[in-house]
């Protein structure tokens, strides 16, 4: 966000509805969630 204003009306409603459609917008501020290596492993299996 530009400023701490912009971030907090940002985190007011997580899910907004954009042209109609239910966005999802409260996941940046959530951080990513850690993954094991289940996934990566099974590339090098072919």
């Amino acid at each position: 966000m530009k400023d701490r204003a912009a971030a907090d009306r940002a985190c007011k409603d997580p899910n907004p509805i954009i042209d109609g459609r239910k966005a999802n917008v409260n996941l940046a501020y959530l951080g990513a969630k850690p993954r094991g290596n289940i996934q990566l492993a099974g590339l090098f299996l072919l």
